[in-house]
């Protein structure tokens, strides 16, 4: 959807009002690229993970992110889309200087997050 002055989603991550605290707390901020995803994780006891509302991280993402965070963990889907996109992350993450992790969910399947958080 294009962007408007009431809402561009390169500037908006989803779920940040519940995660902001805790991703200022533990330093971390896990990135999914979906809103369900986000909604599954903060389900099962993760409370900093945010979601990209299906877009590439942008450096407005970034530069939000660098606010809370001294740690970006990408967990993104390992399809070929999911991948092109952590490859993107990845850039913008490094160009706004932000310490940068990649994480991987098993091809064909979904967060592995079945049995909770324990470091979030």
């Amino acid at each position: 959807s294009p962007a408007t002055a009431l809402f561009d989603k390169s500037c908006a991550l989803y779920g940040l009002h519940h995660a902001r605290g805790n991703i200022a707390s533990s330093g971390t901020a896990v990135v999914v690229e979906g809103y369900t995803d986000c909604i599954m994780a903060h389900s099962k006891g993760c409370a900093n993970v945010v979601a990209t509302l299906g877009t590439s991280l942008t450096t407005g993402h970034a530069r939000i992110l660098r606010r809370y965070a001294k740690e970006v963990v990408l967990l993104f889907d390992s399809d070929a889309a999911g991948i092109e996109a952590a490859n993107r992350a990845l850039e913008v993450c490094l160009l706004q200087r932000i310490d940068i992790k990649l994480a991987q969910v098993p091809e064909g399947g979904d967060l592995p997050l079945r049995e909770g958080c324990e470091d979030s």
